[in-house]
């Protein structure tokens, strides 16, 4: 089944399925689909068996995707928790149909979110985190801080660049809320 199938298969379903990132990240996201646009698909991930937060992926960096017995028993969870009444089926995010629509709405919303991109001809990444300071027709331009609490330059980071986007998890909203409101 082509990637494109499966994630239409856990958009339908509302069930989820494990996207994996090529390396140099590597990283793995959980959750349910909850839009599949032609370059990025809109994940609601899965952490500690409840909904957290929403990753857009572009596909050109998805390696592989998983929907097993392992994910059909993360859906068993959540529905016995009851986290399906969670999930976000009418959330801006899917009305996005580009990467620049993401990342207007999130400047316009004053959303902060978490950024993935690789650099160095694509053989590291680096996580970028912050407000949105300006938006291009190619690129974006974030205000970022690094893992200890401070504040970095600023970075451009071209579209065609970015791995993920991280908005709304758990780790982004504590970390921005702590930045907003002692180091603002």
């Amino acid at each position: 089944m082509s990637l494109n199938k499966a994630c239409q298969k856990s958009l339908q379903e509302k069930s989820c399925i494990r996207l994996e990132l090529q390396e140099p990240s590597g990283d793995s996201h959980l959750g349910v689909v909850l839009a599949v646009q032609r370059k990025f698909i809109v994940i609601q991930t899965v952490n500690a068996m409840e909904f957290d937060g929403f990753y857009v992926l572009q596909k050109q960096f998805i390696r592989e995707y998983r929907q097993s017995h392992f994910e059909a028993c993360q859906d068993s969870i959540l529905k016995h928790n009851r986290q399906f009444n969670d999930l976000a089926v009418n959330h801006w995010l899917i009305e996005c149909k580009k990467l620049i629509d993401v990342i207007s709405k999130l400047k316009e919303r004053d959303l902060w979110p978490g950024i993935e991109a690789i650099y160095n001809k694509g053989r590291d990444t680096a996580y970028y985190q912050g407000p949105i300071q300006e938006v291009q027709q190619k690129s974006l331009e974030i205000a970022g801080y690094d893992a200890a609490g401070n504040w970095e330059q600023s970075y451009d980071i071209e579209f065609s660049d970015l791995m993920s986007i991280d908005i709304g998890s758990r780790y982004c909203q504590h970390f921005n809320r702590y930045m907003r409101e002692t180091h603002r």
